[in-house]
């Protein structure tokens, strides 16, 4: 059952991504290659206020340095992401408040499809089997 539900809920992304490229310009170019996908995603993390330069960029999505650049400059010239201006901070980019709402539209939208996909219980079962599988071994692998 949770791989069915699974495998709908996949189809129905890629076919929401598929409009959502069509739709809207930040979606296009996020959704365009797994390298700029992982932006967004790096971008709509808490807990790094100055932002990100291109060095952390790099080392956090394994990605040679010159290509972080290369995206990272692309992506501001979209606007999707900005310099923070703060003195002495001026090589980190910060997300726009428009990529933070998508990122907000993005944890919605992933929950919402889910519950309507399925709304029994089997999915939550599972969930539920597989985290007491990986606290019992867990708790194996500290003895």
């Amino acid at each position: 059952s949770f791989k069915q539900t699974q495998m709908k809920f996949e189809l129905k992304m890629f076919a929401d991504r598929l409009r959502w490229k069509e739709e809207d310009e930040l979606s296009k170019w996020f959704l365009a290659s797994f390298e700029r996908l992982a932006i967004f995603h790096l971008f709509n993390l808490e807990g790094f206020p100055d932002g990100f330069s291109v060095g952390q960029v790099s080392r956090a999505l394994n990605l040679p340095r010159t290509t972080a650049s290369r995206l990272l400059t692309e992506c501001n010239q979209k606007g999707f992401i900005i310099r923070n201006r703060e003195e002495g901070k001026q090589r980190f980019y910060l997300p726009s408040e428009h990529l933070l709402r998508n990122g907000d539209f993005w944890c919605e939208y992933y929950v919402d499809t889910i519950l309507n996909i399925d709304s029994t219980t089997e999915r939550r079962q599972f969930f539920e089997y597989k985290r007491v599988e990986h606290e019992t071994r867990s708790y194996r692998d500290e003895k």
